[in-house]
């Protein structure tokens, strides 16, 4: 919008191209108790930013962030350093100074100081000039080489000024980071900054235990997020996971990419009574004796998520290796099917193939009633030579099988039988161009061929002897930190 509309439109908070300035709109609309951030008008506004400015000054009897009632005392200093509520001399200054300081700091400047440009964000007419002390990630206003002389800062009006000022509210705050998350769907960044808004008040007002330990946390907890979606539609845009500090002792930023079509399918996982079944068996095939299924899960889909075939075909095997199929066979090989065809967009002739296949090997391997040509598929299928070699030799030995029936080489329609294994089979399996990814085939292979014994009534292991089931679906508050170390300036 353009500035001509008048001052009181810089007000309001809008949705700009700036990922954390987005978020904290959008967790200052849900301060100001509106519908969107479309929906705030200037009463509700006004009414967010007193609320922010309520909780800054319960810290104002606080003399340490560790203290009860510190919270945002603690957040000052990942977010805010050097500002006016946590200056050098804060623990020599009187109540009634530190509540001066923080309402100076959070009043929006008289027009008269206004610097007459347009915010850098939204182009309405800016407040003033800021830097890393309100705006996470920004430069130092105190040393800057990047824009002409005379220039202090970031231009910013004062919706887009509160907005940052309200980005805490919708980050969880974990091992001396912020993590938030963000996307350009704007229903699903409501959806997550509501909850987070939330669960961010209600740990800042009554505190909690101690957060729950694990590798990956920040990703396991995103994918929860996203898989309680209640919306009917599906996520339009990735979701990324932004993971900063904007203290003096350590500036950083990290920001982990979920694939849109990977969002998409994590939801499916939610809605379909079939799929979160096979989700929760799928936490359990990724747990290791060091990282929970959930957590590792979370971790491949952020940072490879075509890796996920592997860890399925991978589980199964191990399951496998007392010639016992595990129960959730079908069920696993079947959400993976759904994933190379959804996630990576494998076509669905492709995956007709790899099944069609695997039904074959399935009937050659409980042709015989034991375990001996189980045993020599996994023992081959892990080598993509020694594969080759099986798939060879099983289907000369198939041929010759079919050569000496009474009608040789013929259905019992007249047509040519199917060939143990075609090469359009062989070409998918075994491509040697890195680009085709033979190995996710290989994988599905693998599944597939457990699937089908699991159909034919092979020998089922029910899985008893491993671990419960996961829940993967709940959101504790409690997973933050239980406070934030005060920083020195």
């Amino acid at each position: 919008m353009s500035a001509h509309r008048g001052d009181e439109w810089a007000f309001v908070p809008v949705l700009t191209h700036h990922p954390l300035q987005r978020v904290g709109a959008t967790a200052l609309a849900v301060l100001a108790e509106a519908d969107s951030v479309a929906g705030v008008d200037s009463a509700a506004f006004e009414a967010g930013v007193g609320q922010m400015t309520a909780d800054l000054l319960r810290t104002v009897t606080v003399d340490k962030a560790k203290d009860a009632g510190g919270f945002w005392l603690g957040v000052s200093y990942l977010f805010w350093p050097n500002s006016p509520m946590n200056p050098t001399a804060r623990g020599k200054q009187d109540h009634a100074t530190r509540e001066e300081q923080i309402l100076r700091w959070r009043k929006a400047p008289q027009h008269e100081s206004w610097p007459g440009v347009p915010c850098a964000l939204c182009t309405r007419r800016a407040c003033g000039f800021y830097g890393k002390v309100d705006v996470p990630l920004a430069e130092s206003t105190s040393h800057r080489n990047t824009t002409t002389r005379g220039h202090e800062g970031l231009a910013l009006c004062f919706g887009c000024l509160s907005s940052f000022h309200a980005l805490p509210y919708a980050c969880r705050i974990h091992g001396g980071r912020a993590t938030v998350v963000h996307s350009w769907d704007e229903k699903f960044l409501w959806h997550t900054t509501i909850n987070q808004v939330h669960d961010t008040r209600i740990y800042a007002q009554a505190g909690g235990p101690k957060p729950v330990a694990g590798a990956y946390l920040r990703q396991r907890l995103a994918l929860a997020r996203l898989r309680s979606y209640e919306s009917a539609d599906t996520v339009t845009a990735d979701v990324d996971l932004m993971v900063f500090s904007n203290s003096n002792k350590d500036q950083s930023l990290d920001i982990h990419n979920l694939q849109q079509r990977v969002a998409a399918w994590l939801r499916s996982t939610a809605w379909s009574a079939d799929r979160a079944t096979a989700f929760r068996y799928l936490t359990r095939a990724m747990h290791t004796s060091k990282v929970a299924g959930s957590h590792m899960l979370a971790n491949v889909l952020f940072t490879s998520p075509d890796r996920l075939p592997q860890w399925v075909a991978g589980y199964l095997r191990a399951c496998s290796a007392s010639t016992r199929i595990p129960a959730e066979s079908a069920m696993l090989a079947d959400l993976c099917f759904s994933y190379v065809t959804e996630v990576l967009s494998m076509p669905t002739s492709d995956i007709d193939q790899i099944r069609a296949l695997a039904a074959r090997i399935a009937d050659h391997v409980g042709a015989t009633g034991n375990d001996k040509r189980l045993r020599g598929f996994l023992h081959a299928e892990r080598d993509s030579k020694r594969l080759r070699t099986w798939l060879k030799k099983t289907s000369t030995l198939h041929t010759l099988v079919e050569a000496s029936a009474p009608v040789p080489n013929t259905a019992e329609n007249g047509r040519p039988r199917e060939p143990f294994i075609t090469m359009r089979q062989l070409h998918l399996l075994f491509d040697p161009d890195p680009a085709a990814a033979s190995w996710h085939r290989r994988d599905l292979l693998v599944s597939g061929v457990l699937e089908e014994l699991q159909l034919r009534g092979w020998t089922v292991d029910s899985g008893q002897a491993r671990s419960e089931l996961e829940d993967d679906d709940v959101l504790d508050p409690a997973l933050f930190d239980e406070t934030l170390e005060e920083e020195p300036v």
